[in-house]
């Protein structure tokens, strides 16, 4: 008996049994939850919204041979909902998210195409053997993640700490859902490969040399390469270890003493890239482009700080409040000497990510679960609440006790979020004060609780006059729609395209009985007062055809039957209304578009909303 407990005893103290228990149980979670929701079985699970992009490259390599993207056209059941590329103005089809996750997500789909061979089952990419294998992927990586993590904290801290720090960063963050539901997102990737990069800096600073550059420079380079915006985790690497004023002269020196080695790191972060620069000079001609277009803003002198931390929309801290925990905890970095070594580097990192994070057009990224783009750096936040514990579990148990206790809590409301946004009672996008504490500690919504949501309006939120203008001249192809001047807008009508005539470019709608309504959008929360003018200009021979606002309550609020204004060219005038929005439908879609009930033809084009400035 006295030999078992010593051997017990030798593991628990010696083998670092706590945090490696811990990652072996994040491992059951995972496996049970893909096991228990059959995920491999639910396409809309494993490859939609943004993995569509991410996980394109592969199909379109390894099984057609194709980057120009044209067996969509030669199979379009197959292929027009799942893969979504944007036209060029050469004709050709472009991916707008860079190739990093397909890098990832390789080794596993060629494992999902030979299961897909040997079984039988369809080798398009878009059968059970390939989601299978893209879910293992997100365990494997997401493994190595928490593992290098696990390596890093036990150079600091003692085990028991470093096993509690993963079980609160996986459980108690919205880094389980982006590891489980919606695993094949880039969050848990590149978590895991900047957990990773955290552990090989230090090794390289410890010992700089030849085959420790070249893998931290690939695993920067793909860092990069997946979310751009992540490149800023450099700063960690530059700051290592500078903890007085005199250190950045020594670091500089250190710098310079290994050169040849901060050189073949860069070469090899480079050659990461590479396959994106050719893709990209293949398609378009130019080896670097912005392939968001207008949907790639950064409003960098306008940040939503205060929304992206706070706001019951997405605010980081209100549905992952453990993580203030974390940002608070940097300066307890100061207590420990070689933790030190992290208090600039996080600390600078940290302003600059949120202020570039929340200066993104779309501050609340889209649907998802809190402010997602935060996961990405949560392992980089772990060291800070890593020092923060250890300094608290040397304290007396008054002061311990409820300090853990209250950790405890906030982690497990963290986990309770993720099962929340499971049931629905956490809208993706729309939250607001009185949808928050309506789904407050419930797991299902109320039956008020859709009424309480609010859509994101692009314009207000950023203290913006968006004057939206669309033209009929682009489409989105993936969902058939036209484009518009503004990220937030589309409108319907491309069935009805013309080349007839047009007010301006080659392209204008035409509408008539059969085909009756076109250039329709929705303002999805107006609020009382807003004044919108909307125009557009009409070539009609009888002047037929209207311009009309509409809303659910109140059916047609106004419909311009007016003969419009002339305009500069020959045969088109244009048709100009004023709404401003009543207190019954303050923050009530209001529906705008283009109608022509009679049989003639009648042509439109160039419509134009605007929301007109308070004085």
């Amino acid at each position: 008996m006295e030999l078992i407990r010593f051997w017990i005893g030798k593991i628990l103290i010696k083998k670092n049994f706590v945090s490696a228990i811990v990652v072996f149980i994040v491992l059951l979670s995972l496996m049970s939850s893909f096991y228990s929701h059959r995920l491999w079985k639910k396409e809309e699970r494993v490859v939609f919204w943004d993995v569509k992009s991410y996980y394109a490259y592969l199909p379109a390599v390894l099984i057609h041979g194709d980057l120009t993207f044209s067996f969509i056209d030669e199979q379009p059941e197959i292929y027009a909902d799942r893969i979504w590329p944007d036209p060029l103005p050469n004709g050709n089809k472009l991916i707008i998210t860079t190739m990093g996750l397909a890098i990832l997500y390789m080794p596993f789909f060629l494992m999902g195409h030979l299961v897909a061979l040997v079984t039988g089952a369809e080798t398009t990419g878009y059968s059970p053997p390939y989601f299978f294998f893209l879910l293992a992927s997100s365990v494997f990586y997401l493994m190595l993640g928490l593992l290098a993590l696990r390596r890093v904290l036990l150079k600091y801290v003692p085990d028991n700490i470093a096993g509690i720090v993963i079980a609160i960063l996986f459980w108690g963050t919205n880094l389980y859902w982006y590891s489980t539901f919606e695993a094949t997102m880039s969050h848990a990737y590149s978590f895991s490969l900047i957990s990773i990069f955290i552990l090989l800096s230090i090794k390289w600073h410890q010992a700089p040399g030849i085959f420790i550059s070249v893998i931290t420079g690939l695993i920067f380079g793909l860092i990069v390469l997946i979310r751009p915006n992540n490149g800023l985790v450099a700063l960690v690497f530059i700051l290592y270890g500078i903890t007085t004023f005199e250190g950045f002269k020594e670091k500089f020196n250190f710098y310079l003493k290994n050169t040849r080695f901060i050189i073949v790191l860069i070469i090899f972060a480079f050659l990461v890239t590479v396959p994106q620069l050719l893709y990209w000079k293949y398609i378009s001609g130019s080896w670097i482009i912005n392939s968001y277009g207008d949907r790639g803003v950064f409003f960098f002198n306008n940040p939503q700080i205060f929304n992206g931390l706070f706001s019951y929309r997405k605010g980081w801290f209100v549905y992952t409040p453990v993580m203030l925990v974390s940002v608070l905890a940097i300066p307890f970095l100061l207590q420990q000497k070689e933790l030190k070594k992290f208090f600039l580097p996080i600390l600078i990192f940290l302003l600059i990510n949120v202020y570039v994070i929340l200066s993104w057009w779309s501050w609340w990224y889209g649907g998802g679960l809190g402010l997602r783009a935060f996961i990405d750096s949560y392992a980089l936040l772990g060291i800070p609440m890593a020092a923060f514990l250890y300094y608290i579990i040397q304290k007396k148990w008054w002061i311990k006790v409820p300090v853990i206790a209250i950790l405890g809590m906030l982690t497990y409301y963290g986990y309770f979020t993720n099962l929340q946004y499971l049931h629905n009672a956490i809208h993706h996008d729309s939250m607001t004060k009185e949808a928050f504490w309506d789904s407050f500690m419930n797991e299902t919504r109320s039956g008020r609780f859709e009424s309480l949501l609010r859509t994101p309006y692009h314009s207000r939120d950023f203290g913006l006059m968006d004057d939206i203008l669309c033209d009929a001249e682009e489409i989105n192809l993936a969902r058939q729609v036209f484009k518009s001047t503004s990220k937030a807008y589309f409108f319907n009508g491309v069935d009805h395209i013309s080349t007839e005539y047009s007010y301006s470019g080659q392209n204008s709608i035409k509408l008539n009985n059969k085909a009756p309504f076109g250039f329709t959008t929705t303002i999805v929360v107006p609020e009382e007062g807003d004044i919108f003018e909307v125009s557009v200009l009409r070539r009609s021979e009888m002047q037929n055809g209207y311009l009309i606002a509409q809303s659910e309550e109140q059916g047609i609020l106004y419909k311009n039957t007016n003969v419009g204004v002339p305009s500069d060219m020959p045969g088109w005038e244009k048709l100009v209304m004023a709404i401003e929005i009543p207190k019954e439908l303050d923050q009530k879609p209001i529906r705008f578009y283009c109608h022509n009930p009679y049989e003639n033809d009648v042509y439109f084009d160039d419509i134009r909303i605007k929301l007109i400035p308070e004085d």
